[in-house]
């Protein structure tokens, strides 16, 4: 199969309507990194099941070097332009601006507001649902992120300012008028102001007992002092708490209360209540098949995905286990899922995510509570996958006890043909001593040793009279150049 290609426009060259730089795809995470280009970030998120940790500076895996002037700009007109999923972007910008130096994240948020006044400014806002899902990933970003994350004065009031006039004049469309009270909304909350007035501890009582939670979560996200944050936070849980199913929850709610405040979520001692069961719900994992093709004069192989209700090869998706892995526990009244993120400020009991363990020999779980799989692997990891035979087997351990398998379709791409040259050239080609392993019907392994050393080749049943392990002859020397003609006869 021939790889597609990405067409992405060259930051540098778009004021003059310029060049385009293509990549070829699937390209894996490593590659992007290899590639080292802001186009290449582009190209890589818009590719189905990319994950944003390449985005984290931070991340196990591999990831961009830097959030970069033009690193910020692809971002920002990825989404504007479409190429980017709203919810991957955002995504995206979320694991940028934590993990990068306090300067930067700053610059981050300036190019995103200047992304969000131009699709504020876009005719086409007002009938164009996807326009709205971009500038909300847009508006999510900004409300959402973390406090003390913000634009440099100058820009954030030029920008404000702007918008303040544009809605003070009524210059906006209904739509856009949405969304430009809100942003303006929450600067006045991270100056400490709603509605006209200093937030105070009675503003906050009077929100809870509204139950007022939406309000209380900007307040908790946006306040300018800690104080007023945690009492926003303090009220957000109690209204968690008394509306929780769980009744552990409900009885010991000053505890569980000290204890979501303490880390924003309520794990389950694992030690004191084991795991009994446990089950997912296919429905909200991606399920997909395992792809591996094979480098082998290198001896390394890629993990790719595929789909089989989409057409075409991509990377492999992150796997996030929570709302789909169900665990019933000893002690707990109602099954239980995994830790949710800290800013959902969730009393539900739930399970850390370091409790869980995906023992497979190629995934590895992210500082998020995401799994990921290795993308490059040496041909002897590639071959201890045929003992899965046809099914690359997930199984989910929770406290160190194994709970359930799931699995998805495993392929292994036809390599390209095995071809050794003769050394020298006009010599014959090596021998080759080649052994042959079908105990499993479905896939043949061929391992091939020559002088140079041995090599592996995985080939599927229905690839095999495709496939050729040649030794070849080397092209014979080059010629002596012949003799100069003599010179023709003088002209009459």
């Amino acid at each position: 199969m021939r790889p597609a290609r990405a067409i992405v426009p060259c930051l540098c060259a778009l004021a003059l309507g310029g060049c385009a730089q293509t990549f070829a795809l699937p390209m894996t995470r490593s590659q992007l990194v290899a590639y080292g280009s802001a186009p290449a970030l582009v190209a890589y998120l818009d590719q189905r099941d990319a994950t944003p940790g390449v985005c984290d500076l931070t991340s196990r895996g591999a990831h961009i070097r830097a959030v970069d002037e033009p690193v910020r700009k692809a971002l920002v007109r990825g989404l504007t332009d479409g190429a980017i999923d709203p919810v991957l972007w955002r995504r995206c910008a979320f694991a940028m601006l934590r993990s990068t130096p306090s300067d930067t994240a700053s610059s981050l948020v300036d190019e995103v507001g200047r992304g969000y006044r131009k699709l504020l400014r876009n005719g086409d806002l007002e009938k164009s649902p996807a326009l709205q899902a971009r500038l909300g990933a847009m508006e999510r970003f900004y409300l959402h992120r973390k406090n003390g994350f913000d634009a440099h004065p100058a820009v954030e009031e030029e920008l404000v300012g702007d918008l303040r006039r544009a809605l003070a004049k009524h210059r906006l469309g209904p739509i856009a008028t949405d969304f430009g009270e809100r942003l303006v909304d929450a600067v006045d909350i991270e100056h400490g102001r709603w509605l006209g007035r200093p937030v105070d501890t009675a503003t906050m009582d009077r929100l809870f007992e509204a139950r007022d939670e939406r309000l209380l979560r900007r307040f908790a996200l946006r306040l300018p002092t800690a104080p007023l944050r945690d009492q926003a936070k303090r009220h957000v849980i109690r209204i968690h708490i008394a509306a929780s199913r769980f009744s552990e929850v409900r009885d010991h709610a000053a505890d569980v209360e000290a204890r979501v405040m303490e880390r924003g979520d309520n794990p389950i001692a694992i030690a004191e209540h084991p795991a009994a069961r446990g089950w997912l719900d296919e429905r909200k994992v991606p399920m997909r098949g395992v792809l591996v093709r094979q480098q082998v004069f290198q001896r390394t192989a890629t993990l790719l995905g595929y789909a089989g209700d989409a057409p075409g090869i991509s990377v492999l998706p992150e796997l996030r286990l929570r709302g789909a892995l169900m665990v019933e526990a000893a002690g707990i009244s109602r099954p239980v899922t995994l830790c949710g993120s800290a800013k959902e400020l969730d009393p539900t009991p739930c399970i850390a995510e370091e409790d869980v363990k995906l023992e497979n020999p190629v995934a590895f779980l992210d500082r998020r509570g995401a799994f990921h799989f290795v993308e490059h692997i040496w041909s002897r990891e590639a071959l201890a996958l045929t003992a899965m035979r046809d099914r690359f087997v997930l199984p989910v351990s929770v406290g160190g006890r194994h709970l359930l398998d799931f699995a998805w379709r495993l392929w292994f791409e036809r390599p390209a043909d095995v071809i050794f040259p003769g050394p020298t050239p006009g010599a014959n080609g090596p021998t080759l001593f080649v052994s042959v392993d079908h105990r499993d019907p479905a896939r043949w392994i061929f391992t091939v040793s020559v002088p140079a050393g041995s090599y592996v080749a995985i080939v599927d049943e229905r690839d095999l009279p495709a496939f050729h392990l040649i030794s070849r002859g080397a092209q014979g020397a080059a010629g002596e150049p012949g003799s100069d003609g003599s010179d023709g006869a003088s002209g009459g």
